[in-house]
């Protein structure tokens, strides 16, 4: 983001220290780690064949300060919520998954969450059941899984968890750890494109 910076990234394609411009990520959600400490894989130079399965879909970066691209729509057990067209940052460095305001409230309202005015944030039920919400690229639905956006108790008496999508009132939305734990992610420099598929875990 600062002029004149070349990021690692950059670095290692320009001194052909990687095969080709493209990395790609699979973020390992606790819930698949069961003894192992290994969070998350980052492949510099193009894709693990053993990391994903199915095919990829890949969609065009609209803006290249970022790896930013457009959504098709999100929904909730299969109705749109919204998002149409949105344009989203595919941030690796972002744990939540922050979507505007509005569509935000509708989704937790739909999972029986809430809003603690106190500390600002968003609060559903501990429970795999609240409902099956799905960023949908390129005409591909993704799904998260519930467990992924329930974090920590907000007491250890309480049946609420704070949530891990996080509202905002800005034009671009971020897909955080919360939505990349469900895919694999490939950066595509060479083509400009974000590809997703499906994780695979060893």
């Amino acid at each position: 983001m600062v002029p004149g910076t070349i990021t690692p990234f950059t670095n290692m394609v320009k001194q052909r220290l990687i095969p080709r411009g493209i990395f790609s990520v699979q973020l390992r959600p606790r819930r698949v780690i069961k003894t192992a400490t290994l969070g998350g894989v980052f492949v510099f130079g193009g894709t693990d064949q053993n990391l994903f399965q199915g095919a990829i879909t890949f969609t065009p970066v609209t803006k290249k300060l970022f790896w930013q691209i457009a959504i098709t729509r999100i929904t909730f057990n299969g109705v749109v919520v919204g998002g149409q067209s949105q344009q989203f940052i595919v941030d690796t460095a972002t744990t939540l998954l922050v979507i505007g305001t509005q569509v935000a409230k509708t989704i937790h309202t739909k999972m029986g969450g809430r809003f603690d005015l106190n500390t600002r944030t968003w609060q559903i039920p501990c429970k795999a059941t609240v409902g099956k919400l799905a960023i949908v690229i390129n005409g591909v639905p993704f799904q998260i899984n519930p467990l992924d956006i329930m974090r920590e108790r907000i007491s250890s008496t309480s049946s609420f968890c704070f949530s891990g999508i996080a509202p905002t009132d800005g034009n671009v939305w971020i897909l955080g750890g919360v939505f990349l734990k469900n895919v694999y992610a490939i950066f595509d420099r060479e083509k400009d494109r974000v590809g997703f598929a499906l994780p695979k875990y060893s």
